[in-house]
């Protein structure tokens, strides 16, 4: 089962979309949401933020629905904001954007134009339409999970190649190196496991220099 979060401060249209990603996924239920709260506040933005950041981290939400325009948070924060937020924090993200006017959502480079979609379409739920939306929405969630996994697995194998052996050979560090850059674009994280054990900027460069002196023995 999945979990979506949720950026809309209208709670009827908020239930009207659950209602519609139920009716039409045998992946979700009354459980899959998670409605963000959106107190108008001058820290709304950095709580917000962190909080899905932490969600998204702790692999609790696998998607984000963002309301494009919040009409009650005028002036204090935008949907578009949290759109720009999340594809330079997890690129790979699944981050769908529901609007009354989807070609103006469509403009802003930061948002992918495949994963917006007309709002009052999505909230009926028997339309054809709003089905294909909602398979789309799943296929993303399949897709991101699959990779998150299967980067999180190969990062765990290669960690435990580095703690088994002392004379680790330094493509092995460089295959963790890769695995964990892109891994950063599906989990937020300030720091991950390869960069708490070893200083980046000199690995890259004991690497290198590993490669050259190969190279010159070949």
């Amino acid at each position: 089962m999945f979990r979506i979060g949720m950026i809309e401060d209208d709670r009827a249209e908020a239930s009207a979309i659950m209602l519609s990603l139920n009716e039409n996924s045998d992946q979700l239920d009354e459980n899959s949401f998670k409605l963000y709260e959106l107190k108008k506040s001058p820290e709304l933005r950095e709580r917000l933020f962190q909080d899905i950041r932490q969600d998204i981290a702790d692999n609790k939400v696998q998607c984000i629905l963002v309301d494009y325009k919040l009409d009650t948070l005028k002036e204090v924060l935008e949907g578009m904001e949290i759109v720009e937020y999340l594809h330079e924090e997890v690129p790979e993200f699944p981050v769908v954007i529901l609007t009354n006017v989807p070609e103006k959502g469509k403009e802003n480079d930061k948002a992918d134009p495949d994963k917006v979609y007309p709002k009052q379409t999505f909230m009926i739920p028997d339309n054809p339409q709003t089905k294909e939306m909602v398979y789309h929405i799943e296929r993303n969630m399949e897709r991101y999970t699959r990779k998150r996994a299967e980067l999180e697995l190969k990062q765990r194998h290669l960690l435990e190649q580095v703690a088994e052996n002392t004379k680790t050979e330094d493509e092995v560090y460089g295959e963790l190196l890769d695995v964990e850059r892109e891994l950063l674009k599906y989990v937020p994280c300030k720091m991950n496991v390869l960069d708490e054990t070893f200083d980046m900027e000199h690995m890259d460069k004991a690497l290198a220099a590993l490669q050259e002196y190969k190279q010159l023995l070949e």
